[in-house]
C-alpha cells in the first residue's frame, strides 16, 4: 500500500503489489483464498459484479475492439481484486499486529513523502504558493498532480488520526497527531477542493465517534491547518485570504462540461442499461469538454459511462454493504477509522477519479481510497462476528435431546476447547 505514495510508474506499482501480495498469497494460502472470498458477502459481491461487467463488456463490444493486452489486463485485475480482499483477512486472522504494522507503515511513508515534497517543491524549486500548488514530487509528474496529492495525503491524514485516537501512550498519541498535521498540510496546500471536503468528512466521523475528551484534539489538526491556509499567513504570496480567493475563482474547472458530454453519449437503451463497456475510452474532445476531459473526473460518472445503470446499482450496493461492514466494526469494537476512510473515499471521488474496482487506473488513487477500506472493514467485521459466535457457543450450556421427553434437558458435560476454538 505504501508504494502508491512513492512509485512514479504504474507498472512498477503493479509489479510491487504482485511481488509482495499475489505471489506470497498463492504460495502459502492458495487453498484458502476461495473460502475467504465466498465466506464474506462484500468480496463476493465485488468480484461477482466485476465478472458480470467483464461479460457484458464482451457482449456489447463496439469498434475499436480491445487488443489482447487489454483483455489480459482485465483478467489480471480480477486476480488483484481477490488479493486485495484476501490479504487483510489473513493478516487479521493469523496475527492482528500485522494489520497495525501495515497501517503504521502506510502513514509513515506517506508523511515522509509529503515532508520531502514540501522541501523539494517550495525549498529547492522555490515554487510560489498558491500560484503553484503543492505536488508529491515522488509520484506524479504533471497534470492532476495536486488533486491526487491532496487525496492521497488526506487519506493518510485521516488514518493517522485513527492511529492517534487508539494510541495507548501519550507519546504515541502526539507522534501520530503531529504526523496528521503534516499530511493535512499536504491536503490544503495542494488546493484540491475534493480532498479538502473529503478530509472534513473523514475527520468529522472520527470526531463524532471518538471519546468526548479527545474530540477537540482530533479536530485540532484540521482546524489549525485550515486557518493557516485560509488566512495566507504561511507561505502565501497573494496576501491574507489569497488562497481562499483562488479556490473560488477556479469555479468548477470544467467538470460540468465533462458530465454533460458523458450524458449526451448515454442515448441508446443498451448504453443506458449496460454502458459502453470496460474498454471504451473516457477521453473526450477538448473542444467539447475542456482541457481536463481525459477521464470522467468522477467515480460515479465513470461507472455509469462504462457499465450503465447495472454498474451504478452494483456500485451503490457495494458502497452500502461496505458502510454496513464498517459500521459493524465501529459498533462492536469502537474502531471508527474504517468508517471514516470509507466516507473520505466516497466523498473525495465524487468529483474526481474513475472506476473504483480497477486496481490500476489513469489516476491510480481508487485502490487506496475505496478498495483498501472496503477490504479491511469486511475482514474485521467477519472476524468480530465469528468471535462473537464462538463466545456465545462457549457460554451456552450443553443440551441433551431425548425422544422420551418433550423438551431439551440440560446435562453437565465437560468441554475441551482447543486453540482454534
Amino acid at each position: 500500500m505504501a508504494g502508491f505514495f512513492v512509485f512514479r510508474y504504474g507498472e512498477l506499482q503493479i509489479a510491487w503489489f504482485t511481488l509482495l501480495g499475489v505471489v506470497p498469497l498463492l504460495a502459502s494460502y492458495r487453498k484458502r483464498v476461495g473460502h475467504i472470498l465466498v465466506s464474506q458477502p462484500l468480496p463476493a459481491v465485488v468480484l461477482g459484479g466485476a465478472v458480470v461487467m467483464l461479460v457484458t463488456s464482451i457482449i456489447t463490444l463496439d469498434d475499436p475492439l480491445p487488443d489482447r493486452w487489454q483483455v489480459l489486463a482485465a483478467l489480471l485485475n480480477l486476480v488483484l481484486l481477490a488479493t486485495f480482499f484476501a490479504i487483510p483477512t489473513l493478516a487479521i486472522a493469523r496475527r492482528k499486529f500485522r494489520l497495525s504494522r501495515m497501517l503504521k507503515t502506510v502513514v509513515v511513508v506517506a508523511a515522509a513523502a509529503t515532508f520531502l515534497s514540501f522541501i523539494v517543491h517550495y525549498g529547492i524549486r522555490q515554487a510560489v504558493f498558491p500560484i503553484e500548488r503543492f505536488k508529491n514530487v515522488l509520484v506524479y509528474a504533471d497534470g492532476l498532480n495536486p488533486v491526487l496529492t491532496g487525496l492521497s495525503c488526506g487519506f493518510a491524514g485521516v488514518l493517522s488520526l485513527g492511529l492517534a485516537r487508539r494510541a495507548e501512550t501519550k507519546t504515541g498519541f502526539w507522534v501520530w497527531w503531529g504526523t496528521s498535521v503534516i499530511l493535512l498540510a499536504g491536503v490544503f496546500y495542494s488546493a484540491s477542493r475534493s480532498a479538502m471536503i473529503a478530509t472534513v468528512a473523514g475527520t468529522l466521523v472520527m470526531v463524532l465517534t471518538g471519546p468526548k475528551y479527545k474530540r477537540w484534539l482530533l479536530a485540532a489538526p484540521l482546524i489549525l491547518v485550515a486557518m493557516l491556509y485560509g488566512t495566507g499567513l504561511v507561505g502565501a504570496s497573494t496576501g491574507p485570504l489569497g488562497p481562499m480567493v483562488d479556490l473560488v475563482k477556479r469555479g468548477d474547472s470544467g467538470r460540468m462540461a465533462i458530465y454533460s458530454a458523458i450524458s449526451k453519449r448515454m442515448v441508446e437503451p443498451a448504453h443506458v442499461f449496460l454502458g459502453h463497456g470496460l474498454w471504451a475510452p473516457e477521453a473526450l474532445p477538448p473542444e467539447e469538454a475542456g482541457s481536463l476531459a481525459f477521464h470522467a473526473h468522477s467515480m460515479y460518472a465513470s461507472t455509469f459511462y462504462h457499465s450503465g445503470l447495472l454498474g451504478a446499482v452494483w456500485l451503490f450496493a457495494v458502497l452500502g454493504l461496505g458502510l454496513e461492514r464498517a459500521w459493524s466494526v465501529w459498533w462492536r469494537s469502537g474502531d471508527a477509522v474504517w468508517l471514516a476512510l470509507l466516507a473520505f473515499g466516497m466523498v473525495g471521488l465524487m468529483c474526481d477519479g474513475t472506476m473504483p474496482f480497477r486496481v490500476m487506473t489513469i489516476t491510480r488513487i481508487e485502490p487506496v481510497l475505496i478498495l483498501f477500506p472496503l477490504a479491511v472493514s469486511s475482514a474485521m467485521a467477519t472476524t468480530l462476528e465469528r468471535n462473537r459466535r464462538r463466545e456465545e457457543y462457549r457460554q451456552t450450556p450443553p443440551v441433551a435431546v431425548s425422544s422420551l421427553v418433550d423438551e431439551a434437558v440440560p446435562i453437565p458435560v465437560r468441554i475441551r476447547v482447543d486453540r482454534k476454538g
